[in-house]
């Protein structure tokens, strides 16, 4: 599940409780933040914060060598980013996939302790992410035409 190379066990058994730790925290913002989806008010300023918690994660994460947390981490960030520009309500499945992440990044994160207990959580995750960035970089629906950034 990992390739932490870099690192020796003795380093691992200290990173590790604090990279948990801090993982809990970040999965923690992003969950908050996710109501503010649906709230236009406040829909930018929850998406800067999701957006930085999963750029933290996927970078604790891959310099551990825990890829398949940081692949992911990484998918929601690009998602969060996109996002960020989108003019008009959000796309539905937008805070279900976020919110499948973010269950899916516990999963993976309690693994690291029990390693029996998760082995790949996502399923179509990743690719369904994949798409949705797709499509709010394309087009904006307010006005119709192409996302240019």
């Amino acid at each position: 599940m990992h390739d932490s190379g870099a690192f020796t066990p003795e380093d691992m058994q200290v990173l590790l409780p604090l990279f948990r730790t801090s993982g809990d925290e970040y999965i923690a913002t992003m969950r908050q933040n996710l109501e503010t989806l649906g709230q236009p008010k406040r829909r930018g300023e929850g998406l800067t914060s999701f957006h930085r918690a999963a750029h933290s994660l996927k970078g604790a994460a891959l310099q551990l060598g825990f890829v398949h947390i940081g692949t992911l981490a990484q998918a929601m960030e690009v998602v969060a980013g996109q996002a960020r520009t989108w003019e008009g309500e959000l796309p539905p499945e937008c805070a279900e996939l976020f919110a499948r992440g973010a269950d899916c990044l516990e999963c993976y994160l309690d693994a690291l302790e029990d390693p029996g207990e998760c082995d790949r959580a996502d399923g179509d995750l990743l690719h369904e992410l994949e798409v949705l960035a797709v499509r709010l970089s394309q087009r904006h629906p307010a006005t119709g035409s192409a996302g240019v950034h």
